[in-house]
């Protein structure tokens, strides 16, 4: 699916949460927290924030290239969802 125009994209972490699954995290410049979604998707995201452009528009993930943390924990989710299968 293209992306939609004008949306913009957030760099954004893996973390894994206390029951095991997956997330992502990204720091929102307009109120200044972190927003986290479930899965590792860098798909359209709706906005947790209600603050700022991003309430109408949402966003897109993408995985911080600064993180070399989200590299392993990318691959590792991937064979985890494999196995799911």
């Amino acid at each position: 699916m293209p992306k939609l125009k004008g949306v913009p994209t957030l760099l954004a972490d893996i973390y894994i949460a206390e029951d095991g699954t997956y997330h992502m995290k990204a720091w929102c410049p307009y109120c200044e927290k972190f927003h986290s979604h479930g899965e590792v998707d860098t798909s359209w995201r709706a906005a947790h924030c209600f603050k700022g452009p991003l309430k109408s528009k949402g966003y897109y993930l993408k995985l911080n290239p600064d993180n070399p943390t989200n590299v392993e924990l990318q691959n590792v989710y991937k064979k985890m969802k494999r196995l799911e299968r």
